[in-house]
This record gives structure tokens, C-alpha cells and sequence, in this order.
């Protein structure tokens, strides 16, 4: 069976918790800069919803790892590359040989678009999302308070379970695990992807 899901616009009954998925996080940045954009805009209106609802948000420093990557490289330094030619005359495919073969055209975009990154870990604490670190993980079948090592094991092996039964990003297993190891059955996403897992409850745009 598939994942249950509802849509942002179809959601009556909120949950206590929810874990916040990477893509859904980078809408509700670009909300203020595109208002009218429909998913955008529907990304946000959902947020509010959640936050009427006293639904406490979590997400993983995963979230903010890809988030930041994204914004500084994907979305930046990768956009200024296209614009150079390395030493074969062919356009640089790798940051590292843009940054070795012109680390001052390197150093000048990485400078240029830190600055996003500045304003979206600050736009990300305005939220009120929580931060979840493997210490937070709670594992519920144990008797006695685990250990780190022990809750940490815990969400790599179900990650692994989660690759072994679907065709999953990486990632977007240990967001998964994370979020199950919580205690959490809904994840807040953009990613079609993971309608296919029916070990979650998913709340998404369509």
C-alpha cells in the first residue's frame, strides 16, 4: 500500500508533530519573493495552518545541509560556472575545478551567494521549526534510555530497510528514519517520490 495523502488544501485533522521535508522548506523561502506563485503560496498557507494548529514542526540537519547546498551551489556558484571555460576550453561540471582552475572567479561567486545562505538560516529560525539531533531520537521499543550509538543504529538500519524496499533516494531514506525514529508518521513534502512509502502519512501540494 502507499503512503495516505492528503493534500495541503484538503487538511482538516492536524497532527501534534510533523517533519518538515527539505523541498518544502526552500518554498516557504521563495514564498516572499513570488507570492503569487501557486505552489509557493500553497506551501505557506499550509505553514500557517500548522502553526494555527499548534502542529510542533521538526526537521534534521539533513534538511539544512541539502537547503544550504542547494542555495550556495546548485542555485549559485553551479549558475556563475556556466559562464567560464576551463583550461579545454569546455564548461566547468565540478566546483572543485572551477575552484582549483580559477579559484578568484570561484572565491568571488562563493562570496556573492553565502549571502543567501546567510538569509535563509536566518529566515529558517524565524520559522519555529525544530532542529532534531541524534541525541532527540527517541526509540520507543527499548526499555531503558538508549544510547546515542543505540539511537543512531537505530535510524541508519531503518534507513537501509527503507533502500532495500523502495527505490529511494538516499537521503530521502534517512529523512524517513529520522522522522519514524521521532516518533513522527507525517512528513510535510513537495517529493511525489515518497507516496510510495506506506510507513508514512504525507502531506503534500498534489
Amino acid at each position: 500500500m502507499p503512503a495516505q495523502v492528503q493534500r495541503f488544501d484538503k487538511v482538516i485533522s492536524f497532527p501534534p508533530r510533523a517533519y518538515i521535508d527539505t523541498n518544502y522548506l526552500l518554498y516557504l523561502k521563495l514564498y516572499p519573493t513570488e507570492p503569487a506563485r501557486p505552489l509557493y503560496k500553497s506551501c505557506w498557507s499550509f505553514y500557517e495552518k500548522m502553526r494555527a494548529n499548534n502542529v510542533a514542526m521538526y526537521t534534521s540537519i539533513l534538511s539544512l545541509e541539502e537547503a544550504i547546498y542547494i542555495i550556495l551551489y546548485k542555485d549559485g556558484v553551479r549558475r556563475d560556472m556556466k559562464k567560464f571555460r576551463d583550461q579545454n576550453r569546455n564548461p566547468f561540471s565540478q566546483h572543485s575545478a572551477f575552484m582549483q582552475q580559477l579559484p578568484k572567479a570561484f572565491t568571488k561567486s562563493y562570496k556573492k551567494h553565502f549571502s543567501n545562505v546567510l538569509h535563509f538560516v536566518q529566515f529558517f529560525y524565524s520559522l519555529g521549526i525544530r532542529l532534531a539531533f541524534p541525541k532527540s531520537y527517541i526509540v520507543p521499543t527499548m526499555a531503558e534510555e538508549p544510547t546515542i550509538a543505540e539511537k543512531s543504529k537505530r535510524v541508519t538500519n531503518y534507513a537501509v530497510g527503507l533502500l532495500k524496499k523502495y527505490e529511494l533516494d538516499p537521503m530521502d531514506a534517512f529523512h524517513i528514519a529520522i522522522a519514524k525514529c521521532l516518533g513522527i508518521d507525517y512528513i510535510v513534502s513537495t517529493d511525489k517520490g515518497l507516496k510510495v512509502i506506506n510507513e508514512i502519512k504525507l502531506f503534500c501540494y498534489n
